[in-house]
């Protein structure tokens, strides 16, 4: 009898610590699981059509389908936050967001310095935009004109070197975001704008814009994402996915579907 109440003794309690284990086991799983999915924050631009732009309150553009396909490799949960191009990068410096996905030049010096950049992703030369009825031509005909920028983007940093070194006499105007400047181009506030290539060409094409492109081009941009010095995991992880994708034709596949040629190759050769 005592041999049988030890023998139910011992049975009890390894019958508990399964339990007991059992029961500690599963929370952990889902953490691990949990954990797996890392979330990263992207920082866009509302109103860059076609890279990202709003539409019936929702996000779209090249970049956001681009993200997504990074996204759906990595087994990331995407948060974006949208700004005007000139507040995104005080954003990322205050680790507000983990990158800027608004076709951002890799060639600037002052951020190569500040920040770790991805693999260039994406090429697009910078034109001269003017209304379709219009006579200038290069930034010669400019002098004393007005021409409008995006405030901290490239495209003022490049024409005011060229203004200063060339002695252009250019007045240079800063704006938010691209509409403004359309706006004022047909008003006849400016007499044009820098603007890439890529994006103005689909705007012209689909939204019936009376607008032209010139033959002048302002400078090439090689585009890529920035990232802050010591994340270089996640910098490495864009590397390689872009890779990846190049290597598929994905990446050449979305180019052709948001800007209607393949712009994933440097045209400067």
């Amino acid at each position: 009898m005592k041999l049988k109440g030890l023998l139910a003794l011992l049975l009890t309690l390894s019958m508990t610590l399964l339990t007991a284990c059992g029961a500690q086991t599963q929370p952990t799983e889902e953490k691990t699981a949990t954990s797996d999915v890392q979330t990263v924050r992207v920082g866009v631009s509302g109103d860059f059509y076609p890279f990202c732009y709003k539409e019936n309150d929702q996000l779209k553009g090249f970049e956001i389908d681009l993200w997504e396909q990074l996204a759906q490799m990595n087994n990331w949960k995407l948060e974006y936050t949208v700004a005007d191009f000139s507040g995104l990068f005080g954003m990322l410096d205050t680790g507000k967001i983990d990158t800027v996905a608004r076709q951002t030049s890799s060639d600037n010096q002052a951020r190569r310095e500040k920040y770790l950049f991805s693999d260039v992703y994406l090429y697009s030369t910078y034109n001269l935009v003017v209304k379709g009825d219009s006579s200038l031509q290069s930034l010669e005909d400019f002098k004393g004109k007005k021409i409008g920028v995006v405030m901290g983007g490239d495209g003022e940093r490049n024409l005011k070197q060229l203004n200063e070194e060339q002695n252009l006499g250019i007045e240079i105007v800063g704006y938010e975001g691209t509409p403004a400047m359309d706006s004022d181009i047909e008003l006849g506030r400016i007499d044009g704008r820098v603007a890439p290539m890529l994006q103005t060409k689909r705007n012209i094409e689909e939204k019936g814009q009376d607008f032209k492109i010139t033959d002048h081009i302002v400078y090439v941009e090689a585009a890529a994402y920035p990232f802050q010095k010591e994340n270089t995991q996640l910098a490495q992880q864009v590397n390689e996915s872009l890779q990846q994708l190049r290597e598929s034709g994905k990446l050449q596949e979305l180019s052709e579907q948001w800007f209607g040629m393949d712009a994933t190759v440097d045209p400067r050769g």
